[in-house]
């Protein structure tokens, strides 16, 4: 038989971006520390990198994401706009802002976790990505000075 023609629908199917394939925590530290600029792009190439059979749920959730993120930024400005939103509520929908990031990050790293298992449990290698940390940190401070309000409220 073929190596080709049999497959298990769990088992990932590593590409050319094997090599490069992190333990998703590394992914959830990076939107920790980093934010989502940095965060959700490593687990968009990560997805493919593990070979995950889940790659095109994980990328709908980023896109689901980045949808909720948007939309909740432009319902706040449009309540602060017809004057319903007391200037006080904006430090709790900051918190609210990064509950919801951290939710998505969570269900990515979950999502991409048993993808992770399988990739090593079949042979696979998965990098250690601390270099995410530091470049997080130089990153946000960058970010803070080039982006203001609400570009910087969904990048962060």
């Amino acid at each position: 038989m073929r190596r080709g023609s049999y497959h298990i629908a769990d088992e990932p199917r590593p590409g050319a971006l094997a090599q490069y394939a992190i333990d998703p925590m590394w992914a959830a530290l990076a939107l920790m520390f980093g934010g989502v600029w940095l965060a959700w792009p490593v687990f968009a190439l990560n997805a493919f990198a593990l070979g995950s059979a889940t790659r095109r749920r994980d990328l709908a959730l980023l896109a689901a994401g980045l949808a909720c993120m948007v939309a909740f930024l432009a319902t706040v400005e449009f309540l602060a706009g017809l004057g319903w939103m007391p200037e006080a509520t904006y430090p709790y929908l900051r918190i609210a802002l990064t509950a919801l990031k951290l939710t998505f990050a969570f269900v990515l790293q979950i999502s991409q976790s048993r993808a992770a298992e399988l990739h090593r449990y079949f042979g696979g290698r998965l990098r250690v990505a601390w270099p995410l940390i530091p470049l997080g940190f130089a990153g946000q401070m960058g970010l803070f000075k080039v982006l203001t309000g609400y570009w910087l409220a969904v990048l962060s």
